[in-house]
């Protein structure tokens, strides 16, 4: 019974021992499952970080590289550039200098034109001042030599018409260069050698030359009141001396004492007329009262104006519209110049 109880006994401690041992295999197992689990995991998260970092790098080396590539670019633009600029500034500079040199030489051209223009200028002024200068010495001379042969002949003119008696109470004559017309009467012996009176005047083109004289004619229109000149203007007391060559007023516009040219009047005492001799209405009117047919009229030219000197006209061009128009001189008992004078002088 005892062997028995034994034998169960050993039974039992086998039993629980198999059991401890099974339960500490399983354990073991599940251990070593556990752990190789674990480590698997583990495997697996490092492998997957490597793959991540793999990641990370290609990603890393892909932005790198175009980073890289950016700059390059960048690199390669800018380089680009300057030298766009830099061919820009060549070109500029290049065409700055040719621009300049382009006005440089037409500088140069113009004022080289301009100097040879004014050379040529010059010396067709030169060239044009000599021939004036040996025309008017010419002139001077012809005319010099023609005064002189009228010189002598006047003189013996002169000297016969003074030894001759004249039935004339005056002797007129004409100073060409100086525009005064000197008026002479006789003396105890009859001849003309007494200064009487100076008239200022105005000669012109075709004014008799120097050592001509003549003897006022005495036909119907030889003198008049009023009379139409060459042009169509009018002039009061007008006396013949030669065919077309008259004494005469200062010309009118219309046969009206109000008409008067008095631009042509300011220019007595200058050549201004046609050919014959215009005066102040005063001195026209005198010499058609007082010098009548047969009275001699003498042209001659000398700077010296004559024994009174050279009378002079007084200038109404920037006078009044009211009396301008009018010869002041005119004895009419209307003309303006009268009041106008006396209104001045108050």
């Amino acid at each position: 019974m005892k062997k028995n109880k034994l034998g169960i006994f050993l039974i039992g401690i086998i039993v629980i021992a198999l059991v401890i041992g099974l339960a500490i295999f399983i354990k073991k197992s599940n251990v070593s499952k556990n752990t190789s689990a674990n480590v698997n995991s583990e495997v697996s998260k490092v492998e997957e970080i490597e793959k991540d970092n793999q990641i990370g790098q290609a990603y890393n080396d892909e932005k790198t590289m175009e980073m890289k590539e950016q700059e390059e670019k960048e690199k390669t633009e800018q380089e680009a550039k300057e030298k766009a600029e830099k061919e820009k500034a060549e070109k500029e500079a290049k065409e700055k200098a040719e621009k300049e040199k382009e006005e440089q030489e037409a500088k140069e051209k113009a004022a080289k034109e301009k100097a040879e223009q004014e050379a040529r200028e010059k010396a067709a002024k030169e060239k044009a001042e000599q021939e004036a200068r040996e025309k008017a010495a010419k002139e001077k001379a012809e005319q010099e030599a023609k005064e002189k042969a009228a010189k002598e002949k006047n003189t013996k003119v002169t000297k016969s018409q003074n030894n001759t008696s004249s039935k004339a109470e005056y002797y007129i004559k004409v100073n060409i260069k100086a525009n005064v017309v000197n008026i002479y009467k006789k003396d105890e012996k009859g001849k003309y050698t007494i200064p009487f009176k100076a008239m200022v005047c105005s000669t012109g083109k075709a004014t008799p030359a120097a050592g001509n004289v003549y003897t006022m004619p005495g036909k119907q229109w030889d003198r008049y009141p009023w009379g139409t000149m060459v042009g169509g203007v009018y002039a009061q007391y007008y006396t013949r001396i030669v065919g077309n060559i008259l004494f005469h007023s200062v010309p009118y516009t219309k046969e009206k004492k109000s008409c008067l040219e008095y631009w042509e009047y300011d220019k007595l005492g200058t050549k201004a007329s046609a050919g014959c001799i215009r005066l102040t209405v005063k001195d026209a009117k005198w010499i058609y009262n007082n010098c009548p047919v047969g009275t001699k009229v003498e042209f001659y030219s000398d700077s010296n104006p004559g024994p009174f000197g050279k009378p002079t006209a007084q200038k109404i061009s920037n006078e009044s519209k009211n009396v301008r128009g009018w010869d002041p001189t005119d004895p009419d008992p209307n003309n303006p110049w009268k009041n106008y004078k006396s209104k001045n002088n108050n």
